[in-house]
């Protein structure tokens, strides 16, 4: 009877040995999944960046055109388009700084932004002018 009481003891701790293996190697499964799937979409990042030919006005840009900048997605170009109209609908973004003043774009916003956007406008003249737009002319 002894034995056989050694024998459940020794059957239950191989099972709990085996539990405890098999969690484990789920557990690391799952740490390797989830960094393999960080490291895929950090990669990826790049691909679904903006490939602009063209710099974009924000003073005459469409909701099609906004919404291909980084972090303006269908909202802010709305809020965009919203406040041109709002403020006279001409040359209401002087510089990117002023985009500023849409809700949902800040500092960090801007800088992102800036290599993608031009303030050129005609003067009266007929002319192109780049009043405030930052970087290259």
């Amino acid at each position: 009877m002894e034995d056989t009481v050694t024998c459940e003891r020794i059957e239950t701790e191989q099972i709990k040995i085996e539990s405890v293996s098999f969690l484990l190697a789920a557990c690391l499964c799952l740490v390797c999944a989830l960094f393999f799937s960080l490291s895929v979409f950090q990669n990826s990042a790049s691909f679904i960046e903006p490939q602009l030919q063209n710099r974009i006005n924000p003073n005459t840009a469409e909701t099609g055109s906004l919404i291909r900048l980084p972090n303006i997605g269908l909202s802010k170009a709305t809020a965009i388009i919203d406040y041109r109209q709002n403020n006279g609908n001409g040359q209401v973004f002087e510089t990117s700084q002023d985009l500023q003043k849409i809700k949902g774009i800040g500092p960090k916003t801007v800088e992102q932004l800036e290599q993608y956007l031009t303030f050129v406008r005609k003067d009266s003249q007929g002319e192109r002018n780049d009043n405030g737009r930052m970087g290259n002319k």
